[in-house]
């Protein structure tokens, strides 16, 4: 068993076809730098004590134990002069060359060619291995709900991606912003960016839904290079402020945060029953034409609220989200900055039936978008949680694009490799 689940880790280090050349010099430069050594003989030699560490601290996937390290010990060292020891392994692995393929080239093979046999592969919780070999899917939730909202659609998306659902800064689980100031959707894109560079994958999927997607779709246009694919669910853009409704707009917003600012310091968060909670949540939700169903409500419940007491609980919601500000512009300067700097990846967006007033009030917006060769607009029977409500009605058009294959790889993307772990990282 641990034989196959070697073998699976080797065959898994891709190269992506634009850093080929890169890779090979890499190699073939490090194997003639082991050679030179290797003939002065500056093989390095080590105390049974530094032997150990190197071996506890050298492996790739995480920490070795004291008792594991010895194990692999006892057959990695042979003596040298002066009662020290080296290392048994050959030098020249640390510089093995794999057959040249990417991640998709993989999975190609996998499903013309499947394994016939059963297979048994077993992964650390911990390890790195899911997230250094699959492609990362970022998904990021609407405003007012918790990554909750996906545990419905993940089990119906392929497989082969590795999904990173985080709640935006003041929903769920996730800390609030600093207290006092209003909320500001350009702060989301810090955090989308910090979320980000704490993975070290250079380049996402990203998946949102309405605020999530909003937000999604600013970052493609900011930072292109980090944005592979982008998915919206029922959303098409930050929500723009017609120059005739400026002044009523900004200072509705200045005082509806002084006065909620007042509220807080005098009053304590209000606590619920969980069905007082359940109930306050599910009409909170509730559209025109369609309520959420008991099982969505329950998946952002698990996220939604926080236990304060026996039955007591209090949404976990940053309560700043009932006024946010969103960047001031109209419908003719969102479109402008499309054109100006346009989304270049791919990008899926799907749309609800019966949520009307994305349809209506970016129309222009959406006639644009239709226009474009890397944007497809798809129509849904449902509403605006309808990936919640109902994921096997969108499932099936996220993971048609999901596992379409792009003509060309994004400009500027590189695959380094680092021992045997493969990172994705964006290199000017």
């Amino acid at each position: 068993m641990e034989e196959s689940v070697n073998t699976i880790k080797e065959i898994q280090i891709t190269v992506p076809w634009g850093v080929v050349a890169d890779y090979l010099q890499e190699r073939v430069d490090g194997f003639f730098l082991i050679q030179d050594k290797l003939q002065l003989n500056k093989e390095p030699t080590y105390t049974y004590s530094e032997a150990l560490a190197k071996v506890q601290n050298g492996r790739n996937y995480g920490l070795l134990s004291v008792e594991a390290a010895a194990a692999l010990l006892q057959r990695a060292i042979v003596p040298a002069e002066g009662g020290r020891y080296k290392l048994s392994i050959d030098q020249r692995l640390k510089f093995f060359i794999n057959p040249l393929s990417d991640f998709r080239y993989i999975s190609e093979v996998m499903r013309k060619h499947p394994l016939l046999c059963p297979a048994l592969i077993v992964l650390g919780s911990e390890s790195t291995l899911q997230q250094t070999y699959m492609e990362p899917v970022l998904k990021s939730t609407g405003g007012w709900t918790t990554r909750g909202a996906f545990d419905r659609l993940v089990p119906l998306l392929p497989q082969s991606f590795y999904y990173l659902c985080v709640d935006l800064p003041g929903h769920g689980r996730s800390s609030h912003f600093p207290p006092f100031l209003p909320l500001y959707t350009l702060n989301n894109i810090i955090a989308y960016k910090a979320v980000m560079q704490h993975f070290k994958r250079g380049s996402y999927i990203i998946l949102g839904h309405s605020y999530g997607g909003q937000i999604g779709l600013l970052f493609a246009q900011l930072y292109p290079q980090y944005v592979e694919k982008l998915i919206m669910l029922d959303t098409i853009h930050i929500i723009t402020v017609p120059s005739s409704n400026f002044k009523n707009h900004i200072a509705d917003r200045i005082e509806e945060n002084m006065a909620l600012q007042e509220k807080l310091a005098v009053k304590t968060q209000p606590t619920y029953t969980y069905e007082q909670a359940f109930k306050k949540l599910m009409s909170g939700r509730q559209t025109a034409t369609t309520p959420l169903v008991l099982e969505a409500a329950k998946a952002l419940m698990s996220r939604g609220v926080e236990r304060v007491g026996d039955d007591r609980y209090k949404f976990t919601l940053d309560q700043r989200m009932k006024c946010y500000i969103d960047p001031l512009h109209d419908n003719r300067y969102a479109l402008e900055t499309l054109k100006r700097d346009p989304v270049k990846c791919p990008v899926l967006i799907i749309l609800a039936h019966q949520s009307r007033m994305f349809n209506i009030y970016f129309k222009d917006i959406i006639g644009y978008l239709k226009k474009r060769k890397n944007f497809t607009i798809k129509y849904v029977d449902g509403d605006h949680d309808v990936h919640n409500n109902s994921p096997e009605v969108v499932a099936p058009h996220i993971n048609k694009f999901l596992l379409t294959r792009k003509a060309l790889e994004h400009p500027g993307t590189r695959t380094v490799i680092f021992g045997s772990r493969k990172f994705l990282r964006w290199l000017k």
